[in-house]
């Protein structure tokens, strides 16, 4: 994904919040992310048919799944979705990779 998209790749930094919330929780925390628009993936890697499409289905390694309509996935408004394939948390002030954060290195 990272050398097909070279050209693509955007950074950005973004405040965001713990999909594990629950109802009245406020896990934040910030990061810097790099990746490509979801749409240009796609379209580009799978060849993705829009016509017929009513949802796109996100499921993770850790179990973790959601979806989003196929108007979301396709509109820039209010910004387009991301394929993350970098991701840097900051703590206390910092910017570090996960594998500074994990002992064991994942």
């Amino acid at each position: 994904v990272i050398s097909a998209h070279a050209s693509e790749e955007e950074s950005f930094f973004q405040t965001y919040q713990c999909v594990g919330n629950k109802p009245g929780d406020f896990l934040v925390s910030n990061g810097y992310f790099s990746g490509v628009p979801l749409r240009r993936f796609l379209d580009s890697e799978l060849g993705a048919d829009w016509s017929s499409a009513r949802r796109v289905v996100f499921r993770c390694f850790d179990g973790y799944s959601t979806n989003h309509s196929k108007e979301r996935v396709l509109s820039d408004d209010p910004a387009p979705l991301y394929l993350a394939y970098r991701f840097d948390i900051v703590l206390r002030g910092r910017r570090q990779t996960m594998f500074e954060n994990r002992p064991e290195g994942m």
